[in-house]
């Protein structure tokens, strides 16, 4: 019985640090491809193909790495709920959606006297920055079981 229990417990921490690697993997990929989508934003947006740049850089970012937040945002949609994930996957959807429209068909707000602006910057950071918020609470979590453990 006692056997059993231990073998559980390590499993579960096997389970745990692998889930903890992926999430590791996929924030650090999140911050190195959204430096050069901040950078650029913030500093260079003159520089020529600066929006076609940052849309190279934030499109991995929004489609591969918080591809999960937009799959749990369908899941609760579906259930008639909604949770971070949904808030997450609405704020970065629709400012990478509307800065791909507003980088194709500026001249649609040209025609209007308006500046065409774009958000890759905004929807990259902010993936990135949940998933560094969830890499710090399974370290906690792992802490935390270990703690207990001992």
């Amino acid at each position: 019985m006692i056997e059993d229990e231990t073998r559980q417990q390590e499993t579960l921490e096997a389970i745990h640090a692998q889930n903890f690697s992926k999430l590791k993997t996929k924030t650090v990929w999140a911050i190195i491809l959204s430096l050069p989508v901040v950078v650029i934003g913030m500093f260079f947006m003159d520089i020529p193909y600066a929006n076609q740049i940052m849309w190279a850089f934030a499109t991995p970012v929004v489609a591969w790495l918080g591809r999960d937040f937009f799959i749990n945002a369908w899941k609760q949609a579906r259930h008639r709920s909604a949770n971070m994930d949904t808030l997450v996957a609405l704020s970065t959807g629709i400012a990478y959606i509307f800065s791909v429209f507003n980088m194709l068909f500026a001249d649609f707000w040209h025609q209007r006297g308006l500046h065409a602006h774009v958000y890759f910057e905004a929807a990259a950071v902010i993936i990135a920055f949940i998933l560094l918020g969830k890499l710090l609470e399974e370290k906690a979590k792992g802490n935390t079981s270990s703690a207990i453990k001992n």
